[in-house]
C-alpha cells in the first residue's frame, strides 16, 4: 500500500504541476492576443487618420461633429477624435472567480486522480486501472475540439501513469483482459488524434500502450488478450501511417514492433501452434496496405511498396527454415510463385492507375520489382534442379525484353540482366552436378537444359534489348550468351574425352587443347559477326578469350617438358593422341592470321602468327619423335627444322599487311 500511495502521490503532482503549466501558457496567449487587437485598432486609426487628411480638414471636423451629435458621444471622446489625441491609457484588473482555462486543468486533474478513490470504496485493483486508463483514452477523445486542445498531453500522462500502476500492484497480471482491452482503446484513440491533430501526443499515447502490451505479453505469453491487444495496436498502427504521408514513420515502426513481436513468440511455447498462422497474418496485413495504397500513391509509396513486399517475403521465409507451416520445399515454393503473381498484379494496378503509367512510379517500381524476382528466384530455387531453373530464368529475362519492347521502362531491362545473371548461376550449378556425377539425367540432357537452352533463350532476350536500342542491357545478355554457349561446348568436350566418366578420368593434354580451341574458335567467331551485335562487348569477349587462350596454351606447353602430362590420357584412344592438344589450336589460329591480316591489326596479326607456328612445330617434332623405328637424330633434326622454319616466318616480309578493302 505505500507503494501504491507513493505512486499516486508522484501522479497527482506530475498532473497539478501540468495543470499550472498549462493554465499559464494559456494566460500568456491571451495577453499576446490582447496586444494584437490593441496594435491592429492603432493601426486602423491610424489609416483612418490618413483618410481624412485627403478629404481636407474642414470636412473631417464637420463629419466628427454630425457623428458626435448623432451617437450622443461625450465631450472628451469628440476632443479626442477631432484632435487625433493619443488613447487614454487604462489599467486592466482581474476579475473575481477562475478562469475558463484554470477550470479544463483542475477538471483533468481531478478526472485523472478520480480512479484512486476506488481503493476506498473496495473496488478491485483491476476495475481501477481500466478506468484510468479508459479516463486516459476519453481525454485523447476530447482533445479532437479545440478548447481542449490540452487535455492531449494530459490524456498521455494518465494513461501512461496508470498502466505502469498496473504493473506495479500486479492487477495487470491479475486480470489481463480488461487491462490489455483498454490500453489497446487507448492506442486507438492516440492513433486517432495523430491521424487527425498533432502527431506527437497521439504516437507518444500508442508507443506507450504498446510498450505495456508487449511488456505484458512476454511475462504472460503472446496468446494471450495482451497478445492480442499488441496485434490490434500493430495493425492499426500500420493502417494509420499508410493513411498519411505524415505519418510513414508511424507505418516502417509498426513494420518494426511486428518484427519483434514474431520474434518474441518464437521463443515462447505456444509457437509450435500459433507460429504459423500469426505469421501469415503479418505478411498479409503489410501486404494488402500496400495493395490498397500503392496505386493511389504512386511515386510517394516507396516505403509502403517496401514493407508491403518484403512482410510476406520474410514470413515464407521464416516458416520455410523454422520448419513450420512451410516446412516443405514445394509449399514454400508455391508460397513464393503465388507472392510474386501478386506483387505483379500490385506492379499493374499501379500502371493502370496513374495517368503517367511506369514512368510515374520511379522508384517504387524498382522495390515492387525486387520483390517479385525475388520471391520468383525463390520459387524456382525451392522447386526445380539446376538444369531447370536456368532456362526458368533465362526465360524470365527473355519476357522482360518482351515487355521492354511494349512498355519501355528500365526496370524491365535491369531485372533481365538480373535474370540473365542467375541464369548463368544455375547454369553452373548444373555443370557442377554433371561433373560430379551426382545427376540421375542422362549427361547431355544437363548439357542441352541446363547450359545450352538457357544460352539460346538469353539470345532470344539479347535481340529484343537491342532492338529496343537498349545497349548496355543487350550487351550484358550477349555476354551471357557467350559464357553460356561456351560452357556448353566445353562440357561437352569434356564428356568425349572421359567417357562419361568425369571423375575418374583426368584432364589430358589433348583435351586441354580442343578446349583452348573452342575459346579461339569463339574467339574468332564473335570478333567476325561484331558488327550484328553490341560490338564493343563481342570485341572485349573475343579479346579476352583469345588472350586467356594464349596464356593457357604457353602455361600446358611449359609443363610438356615435366612429367605432369604422362599419366593424363584420354579415355578414348584416337583422341588421346598428345600431338592434337598442338594440332587443334595451330589450325584456329591459322584462320585469326587470316582475319588480322585482312583487318590490319598488326599486333593480333603477328601474335596469333608466332603462336600458331610455334605449335604447329610443336606438333611435327612431337610426331616424328614418338614415330615408331625413326631415328633418333630424325626427330632432332626435324624439331630443329621446324622451330627455325616457325621463328623464321615471322620475319618473311609483307607477313603483316592491310588488306585493300578493310572491314571493321
Amino acid at each position: 500500500m505505500e507503494l501504491l500511495f507513493a505512486l499516486l502521490a508522484i501522479q497527482t503532482a506530475a498532473i497539478l504541476t501540468a495543470g499550472v503549466y498549462v493554465w499559464r501558457r494559456f494566460e500568456r496567449q491571451q495577453a499576446e492576443i490582447a496586444e494584437l487587437r490593441q496594435a491592429l485598432a492603432v493601426g486602423a486609426g491610424k489609416r483612418s487618420k490618413v483618410a481624412n487628411a485627403r478629404g481636407g480638414a474642414l470636412a473631417q471636423v464637420i463629419a466628427l461633429s454630425v457623428n458626435d451629435v448623432t451617437h450622443e458621444a461625450p465631450p472628451n471622446e469628440r476632443a479626442q477624435r477631432a484632435w487625433n489625441l493619443p488613447a487614454t491609457p487604462t489599467l486592466t484588473l482581474p476579475t473575481a472567480g477562475v478562469s475558463a482555462e484554470t477550470a479544463r486543468g483542475l477538471t483533468l486533474g481531478i478526472l485523472a486522480i478520480g480512479p484512486a478513490l476506488g481503493f476506498a470504496f473496495g473496488a478491485s485493483a483491476a476495475t481501477i486501472i481500466a478506468c484510468g486508463l479508459a479516463i486516459g483514452a476519453a481525454m485523447m477523445a476530447i482533445a479532437h475540439r479545440p478548447m481542449w486542445r490540452a487535455a492531449a498531453w494530459a490524456a498521455v500522462a494518465t494513461s501512461g501513469a496508470w498502466a505502469l500502476i498496473g504493473f506495479a500492484i500486479g492487477s495487470a497480471h491479475a486480470d489481463p483482459a480488461s487491462y490489455s482491452i483498454c490500453a489497446a482503446l487507448a492506442a486507438a484513440t492516440g492513433l486517432a488524434h495523430a491521424h487527425n491533430h498533432r502527431v506527437s501526443t497521439g504516437i507518444t499515447m500508442a508507443l506507450i500502450m504498446t510498450i505495456g502490451a508487449l511488456a505484458l505479453s512476454l511475462q504472460i505469453g503472446m496468446v494471450s488478450p495482451a497478445g492480442i491487444a499488441f496485434g490490434v495496436i500493430v495493425a492499426a498502427s500500420a493502417i494509420t501511417g499508410a493513411m498519411s504521408l505524415r505519418l510513414e514513420g508511424l507505418h516502417l515502426g509498426a513494420f518494426g514492433t511486428a518484427l519483434l513481436g514474431l520474434f518474441v513468440l518464437s521463443g515462447q511455447s505456444s509457437a509450435a501452434i500459433w507460429f504459423t498462422p500469426v505469421t501469415a497474418w503479418a505478411g498479409a496485413i503489410f501486404f494488402a496496405i500496400a495493395a490498397i495504397r500503392v496505386p493511389q500513391l504512386g511515386a510517394r509509396g516507396l516505403a509502403i511498396a517496401g514493407t508491403g513486399a518484403l512482410a510476406p517475403l520474410m514470413a515464407i521465409t521464416a516458416l520455410y527454415f523454422s520448419q513450420h507451416g512451410l516446412a516443405d520445399h514445394y509449399a514454400a515454393a508455391g508460397g513464393f510463385a503465388v507472392l510474386s503473381a501478386l506483387l505483379v498484379g500490385v506492379i499493374a494496378a499501379a500502371t493502370m492507375r496513374r495517368d503517367r503509367g511506369l514512368d510515374g512510379l520511379k522508384a517504387t517500381l524498382w522495390v515492387l520489382m525486387a520483390g517479385a524476382f525475388a520471391a520468383f528466384a525463390g520459387a524456382c530455387a525451392m522447386a526445380l534442379p539446376a538444369a531447370l531453373a536456368a532456362p526458368a530464368f533465362a526465360l524470365a529475362a527473355l519476357g522482360l525484353s518482351a515487355i521492354d519492347l511494349g512498355l519501355p521502362s528500365r526496370a524491365w531491362r535491369g531485372f533481365a540482366c538480373v535474370a540473365g545473371a542467375f541464369a548463368v548461376m544455375f547454369a553452373f550449378g548444373a555443370a557442377h552436378v554433371l561433373l560430379r556425377e551426382i545427376s540421375a539425367w542422362p549427361a547431355f540432357a544437363i548439357i542441352g537444359a541446363g547450359v545450352a537452352a538457357p544460352a539460346a533463350i538469353t539470345g532470344a532476350a539479347a535481340w529484343a534489348a537491342k532492338r529496343r536500342n537498349a545497349r548496355a542491357s543487350a550487351g550484358f545478355l550477349e555476354g551471357v550468351v557467350i559464357i553460356l554457349a561456351v560452357a556448353a561446348a566445353n562440357l561437352a568436350v569434356r564428356l568425349a574425352y572421359s567417357g562419361g566418366a568425369t571423375l575418374l578420368e583426368p584432364i589430358s593434354f589433348a583435351e586441354l587443347g580442343a578446349h583452348v580451341g573452342i575459346w579461339l574458335l569463339a574467339s574468332l567467331i564473335i570478333r567476325t559477326r561484331a558488327r550484328h551485335g553490341v560490338r564493343r562487348t563481342r570485341i572485349i569477349f573475343s579479346n579476352v578469350m583469345l588472350v586467356t587462350a594464349l596464356g593457357v596454351l604457353l602455361t600446358a606447353s611449359a609443363l610438356w617438358m615435366t612429367p605432369f602430362w604422362a599419366s593424363r590420357q584420354a579415355a578414348v584412344p584416337f583422341l588421346s593422341r598428345e600431338s592434337f592438344g598442338f594440332l587443334i589450336p595451330a589450325l584456329v589460329l591459322a584462320a585469326h592470321v587470316r582475319l588480322w591480316r585482312m583487318r590490319g591489326a598488326g599486333a593480333q596479326t603477328r601474335l596469333t602468327l608466332a603462336a600458331g607456328a610455334l605449335l604447329l612445330a610443336a606438333f611435327v617434332t612431337v610426331e616424328v619423335t614418338r614415330g615408331d623405328g625413326d631415328a633418333d637424330w630424325l626427330g632432332a633434326v626435324v624439331g630443329a627444322l621446324s622451330f627455325a622454319a616457325a621463328i623464321g616466318v615471322n620475319f618473311v616480309p609483307g607477313v603483316v599487311r592491310r588488306s585493300q578493302v578493310t572491314s571493321k
